[in-house]
């Protein structure tokens, strides 16, 4: 039984990586013509997950992603944080 956890173990690592690749891919932004794509640009280039950026800018990362979905902008009150993420 644990040889086959093993094998299953690694076989939904790899489809989680295959996902996460094709994710990456799909979703980086072609060009960019708004503040979310530019978030989610420095956000993929950087290699971070929504969760990193949420910490740093000190929001939920359910925000983060209203940002880069282009649903909502973020307020003054964090535009501050923004423009230091977007220029690490």
């Amino acid at each position: 039984m644990t040889d086959q956890w093993i094998t299953l173990t690694k076989a939904v690592s790899v489809r989680s990586i295959i996902i996460c690749l094709n994710t990456y891919f799909v979703c980086y932004p072609k060009e960019l013509r708004t503040l979310g794509d530019r978030i989610r640009k420095r956000r993929l280039d950087l290699g971070l997950l929504q969760w990193d950026v949420a910490e740093s800018v000190e929001v939920d990362e359910t925000t983060i992603l209203h940002w880069e979905k282009n649903r909502t902008q973020p307020t003054a009150r964090h535009m501050g944080a923004v423009m230091v993420f977007l220029t690490l």
